[in-house]
């Protein structure tokens, strides 16, 4: 499963073994195909699990039906997928909706980079909530004994300019830490935050990894031999995000803007 924001600024692609299901059969009608391509509203989609989320302990499973689209007159049918909850007392729920062959989505990540961190979800959350809310997008910096969180702000914005907040992690309040050499990177705040409550969501730890100023940031989480997700964000290029330096040292003029404290 893959998407993408209308942006093209976040991408997330699941892989699925089959072993994950309990009956797993793809028939493909009158084709030699062993590829079923749908492409749904995403909208449409989440909506359904969203309506389900706080019941979601209680589903005692989900099936899914996929009926191929037939343009024959005589057999028309229109291509929908049936999804049925079946919840522990017996009730079900059933949704459908409908779907088209679609282009695959073109991957713009790679697996794996060489600066790489794992924490807790609650490692980040916590500063990422402090940020003002009229901040859209911010900057991390990462030097081989600390994370900063910074707040970014477009110098040719119109308006009040917020408060610029930074935060520093020592490199030890992490599961692990290597970076390879001093980087920058800024992203989307709002694409971050849902990205690592997700993680939180899904208990899991939030493996990042990246390379350079202008390349994705990755989010890989895999359970088992089973899923296998990635979660990518794509930073701003160097022209954009304000900074010049080729090896940022993490050291700000901290006169122009409020520092807040990590201690509780």
């Amino acid at each position: 499963m893959s998407t993408i924001n209308s942006s093209r600024t976040a991408q997330a692609v699941a892989h699925v073994s089959r072993d994950f299901f309990k009956d797993y059969v793809l028939l493909r009608r009158g084709s030699p195909e062993t590829i079923l391509r749908c492409t749904v509203s995403n909208k449409n989609f989440n909506s359904i699990f969203k309506k389900n989320l706080a019941a979601s302990k209680l589903i005692r499973e989900c099936q899914i039906q996929i009926t191929q689209g037939s343009t024959d007159e005589e057999t028309h049918t229109d291509a929908r997928i049936y999804m049925k909850l079946i919840y522990q007392n017996g009730v079900t729920k059933k949704n459908t909706l409908w779907y088209y062959d679609g282009d695959p989505i073109t991957i713009f990540f790679e697996r794996e980079y060489p600066n790489q961190i794992t924490c807790h979800s609650l490692t980040l959350k916590g500063y990422l909530s402090r940020f003002d809310p009229r901040i859209t997008e911010i900057s991390l910096i990462c030097t081989a004994g600390k994370m900063i969180l910074q707040s970014h702000w477009d110098e040719g914005s119109i308006g009040e300019r917020p408060v610029r907040a930074t935060f520093s992690i020592d490199a030890s309040d992490f599961e692990s830490y290597s970076i390879n050499r001093p980087v920058k990177l800024t992203f989307n705040l709002r694409e971050f935050k849902a990205m690592v409550d997700y993680m939180d969501t899904i208990e899991g730890p939030v493996k990042l990894s990246f390379d350079e100023m202008g390349g994705p940031i990755l989010n890989k989480y895999s359970f088992e031999s089973k899923l296998l997700v990635f979660i990518a964000l794509q930073t701003l290029p160097r022209h954009l995000s304000g900074d010049s330096s080729s090896h940022p040292n993490g050291s700000e003029d901290e006169s122009s803007f409020m520092t807040y404290s990590t201690a509780e």
